[in-house]
């Protein structure tokens, strides 16, 4: 499955406060929020950036660790808990606000990076493991050919992230903007009518496939060691993966009309030449 792009984080930010920090940390916003820290000659004001790691250092508990060891020897250390990451005493975060705008950041390209989320449902319930399928479907039953074939983009996909509880479409190095909005909302109406046996079974595949991929024994460790600090054991990893295997069209058909049949929040990166466009779109234009 595509990994998490920053431009598919600003439209997350607009849903929950896990991705309006996501993006402000580590999406487009963050890099326009740097240059901000530049000074009249272009170099960073290294005083106020080192003030803003010392305020965030005295929000940390330092006694609110957890130490990890791989090893494929037997070790004599004692055994603690995963329950606790020490980001708890974060109370600061509450302050965080959701985005208000739908944002298009303008920068030096010729593309565009287009990007829509709906809310949804965290990694617990039920139609989690329906709504991760139905990205599979989506993405290769329909997507893959009318942005990426059919409209000239490197590439689009659809997915459900239950960290911040949303399901996003998106595109990147894409020659459109308007028209691949119509395709993420055209794509919506396809799975309400046109999802058959086998698109089902061909999704389902994939997502078992990315469940089940093999690693490295220290890799898998770590992998297992981060989903379960996030509250996701191995005991709910077996529902989800069996709920997967069990999906069926209906349940795909009813969880895209629960979720996807709303008002999505969308962002784009995009260059001047598509100013005007984006504005008709009715996204707010802010310079990178």
């Amino acid at each position: 499955m595509l990994g998490l792009k920053p431009w598919s984080k600003a439209s997350r930010a607009k849903i929950s406060k896990f991705g309006a920090v996501s993006e402000y940390v580590g999406g487009v916003s963050s890099i326009h929020n740097l240059k901000t820290l530049r000074d009249s000659n272009g170099k960073i004001k290294m005083e106020v950036l080192l003030e803003s790691f010392s305020k965030l250092k005295s929000f940390i508990n330092p006694a609110s660790k957890i130490e990890v060891v791989i090893s494929a020897s037997n070790q004599n250390f004692d055994k603690g808990t995963t329950t606790k990451t020490g980001l708890e005493t974060l109370d600061v975060l509450n302050g965080v606000d959701l985005q208000s705008e739908e944002i298009a950041w303008i920068t030096g390209s010729d593309v565009n990076f287009c990007a829509q989320a709906f809310p949804t449902v965290g990694y617990d319930h039920p139609d989690a493991p329906i709504l991760t399928v139905l990205g599979a479907v989506l993405r290769n039953g329909f997507l893959h050919s009318a942005i990426r074939e059919k409209g000239g983009a490197y590439g689009s996909g659809a997915q459900q992230d239950s960290a911040s509880r949303s399901f996003r479409f998106f595109s990147y190095r894409d020659p459109n903007c308007r028209e691949t909005f119509n395709a993420f909302n055209e794509s919506i109406e396809w799975s309400l009518k046109f999802i058959n046996s086998e698109k089902l079974e061909e999704g389902i595949l994939g997502v078992i496939s990315s469940i089940d991929k093999p690693g490295s024994p220290a890799g898998e460790a770590r992998a297992d060691f981060n989903q379960n600090i996030r509250g996701i054991d191995q005991s709910k990893r077996k529902i989800f993966r069996s709920r997967v295997i069990n999906c069926s069209v209906e349940r795909l058909v009813e969880v895209s009309n629960k979720y996807l049949t709303g008002q999505p929040k969308r962002s784009v990166i995009s260059g001047k030449h598509f100013e005007k466009e984006i504005k008709d779109l009715g996204l707010s234009i802010h310079n990178v």
